[in-house]
């Protein structure tokens, strides 16, 4: 190890240790917000400008933090956001030093950069990473989720997307925009939506993946049998897919969305009703048929 990756890990090391941290700055205002029918709410949580490799996936994990604990040491593995969704959180980032971070505010991260998080708090913290990387890059969810402490209440998850290829018969159509925005999103489906029975169909530009933290949901493609997500089920949809969404239980269903949207298509929204997309989001241009799995 060098000189300066000594001095990085020292310097980051001490903000773990709890020396002092700024508040960080209020997030700007949200971006990202589709204009969605009745009976669906999506709230952005986080979002960066990002170049996409070629070969790249997305690298979403949730970790719970406990109380007067810290995650331990990582270096970003590629270009992202961490989110605190529960607590008061301090971020501590090599480049920039000690933020604190309340529930709702998110920090973009830089590849290589040397991040860790610390709950200084009594109650259990949560924080959120997403990131995008080349698919053959180390991943650094096994130092994320290396947390000192207690047993948490709220269940880990980790769920890698890899991005589509593009296509022989389509070409760089189906490559994910690049520059793009990196999005992270919570989405709640409570039922009443102002259309027919089987709900509305939507579409999107870039790739989306959806991971159920609550409840069942069923996606379905415009013709064909729905699939039935339950808590804890991973969905992954490729550039294009046009397919519907509904509540399948009595409760509402929540969802972490993420993906990625081209850095000129983000005032247009994340996810549109399909006879609202562009040409370019032609209802043939993806199946809508989602893979499927759990959530590590």
């Amino acid at each position: 190890m060098g000189a300066r990756t000594i001095a990085r890990v020292v310097a980051v090391a001490v903000g773990l240790a709890g020396w002092g941290a700024a508040v960080a700055a209020p997030a700007p205002p949200p971006v990202l917000e589709p204009d969605l029918p009745a009976g669906i709410a999506w709230a952005a949580l986080g979002w960066a400008a990002v170049e996409v490799p070629a070969g790249a996936e997305l690298r979403f994990a949730r970790v719970p933090v406990p109380a007067f604990a810290s995650t331990g040491l990582w270096e970003a593995d590629g270009p992202g956001v961490l989110v605190a969704e529960r607590g008061r959180l301090v971020i501590v980032d090599d480049r920039i030093g000690e933020t604190v971070a309340d529930a709702g505010r998110f920090h973009e991260i830089a590849q290589g950069a040397l991040i860790g998080v610390r709950n200084d708090e009594p109650d259990e913290g949560v924080v959120l990473r997403l990131t995008v990387v080349e698919r053959d890059a180390a991943s650094g969810t096994g130092a994320v989720a290396q947390i000192r402490g207690p047993a948490t209440e709220v269940a880990p998850l980790a769920f890698v997307a890899p991005l589509p290829d593009p296509a022989p018969d389509r070409g760089a159509d189906d490559a994910p925009p690049t520059p793009a925005l990196l999005f992270l999103a919570a989405v709640t489906w409570t039922g009443g939506l102002a259309t027919d029975d089987d709900g509305p169909l939507l579409t999107h530009a870039g790739p989306l993946g959806l991971v159920l933290d609550e409840g069942l949901l069923e996606v379905a493609a415009p013709s064909g049998a729905p699939e039935r997500l339950a808590t804890g089920a991973c969905a992954f949809f490729a550039p294009g897919a046009v397919h519907r969404f509904r509540p399948a239980g009595e409760d509402p269903a929540r969802a972490y969305a993420l993906g990625l949207v081209g850095a000129d298509q983000a005032d247009a929204g994340v996810l549109v009703r399909a006879d609202d997309a562009p040409d370019t989001a032609a209802p043939d241009a993806a199946p809508g048929v989602p893979e499927i799995g759990r959530c590590d």
